[in-house]
């Protein structure tokens, strides 16, 4: 039965991973990416928008719709929610069953190290699919963020945002 109750937490807590399909780069790319991260918004309209954070400025943060791909100033008064996503995350699914069926040879031990190791190797899933996102509930500001965007500095002068497009 505590198998059970384990199996069905662990294929929730699986299924809540948020993954995009948005490109991102590999940690070893992060460095020289010369373009935003990706970002998705819940609005207090609650209408959701997802796409390229392209500049931060005192008006909201400029975002590069993947519908539509046109860009848009969305105030900062009027997000409810985000969650930013930086890179690839590390996948380390593997290790749920693996770890977990390797403890097949410890015997009458099995009953405590199969959820021991289901449990270690969930949190260690978890918390790779993590690492590289950023959400508004870790006390992040909007300002922070833009280290994360296209532009660093806001949108140059020289630049009119309606041509700015998505790369391919």
């Amino acid at each position: 039965m505590k198998i059970n109750n384990l199996l069905i937490l662990l294929s929730l807590t699986i299924i809540s991973c948020k993954t995009t399909n948005y490109p991102l780069p590999s940690t070893e790319e992060l460095a020289n990416y010369e373009f935003g991260s990706y970002i998705e918004l819940n609005k207090t309209d609650d209408t959701i928008w997802k796409g390229e954070l392209i500049a931060i400025d005192s008006s909201g943060l400029v975002i590069l719709n993947t519908y539509d791909n046109k860009a848009s100033i969305i105030s900062i008064e009027d997000i409810e929610s985000f969650t930013l996503f930086i890179a690839e995350p590390e996948k380390y699914g593997w290790t749920i069953p693996v770890y977990t069926l390797s403890t097949i040879s410890h015997g009458f031990l099995l009953m405590f190290t199969a959820p021991l190791n289901l449990i270690v190797t969930t949190s260690v899933t978890l918390g790779g699919y993590r690492a590289y996102q950023i959400t508004d509930d870790r006390g992040n500001k909007y300002y922070e963020l833009n280290k994360y965007a296209r532009f660093l500095g806001g949108i140059p002068q020289n630049i009119n945002i309606d041509d700015i497009k998505r790369f391919e």
